[in-house]
């Protein structure tokens, strides 16, 4: 799938959404920290990715415990 380069979602670069997406989807489970760690931002920074993935229908709140991905 193409992107346009000076595309945005939820004011995040689309080129760095789509970098730390594909990050994150080697792993079965990923926290703030872990989108912390992956894009190299701050714990705000961190939250506000998390509510844009989810907004833009990239991810999915995972509240149980052991319920899975």
């Amino acid at each position: 799938m193409r992107v346009d380069p000076s595309g945005v979602i939820c004011e995040f670069p689309v080129l760095f959404v789509r970098k730390v997406v594909r990050r994150l989807n080697n792993r079965l489970h990923w926290d703030a920290e872990t989108v912390q760690e992956s894009a190299g931002i701050g714990p705000r920074q961190a939250a506000d990715f998390i509510k844009a993935l989810q907004k833009a229908g990239l991810a999915k709140a995972n509240r149980g415990r052991d319920s899975g991905t």
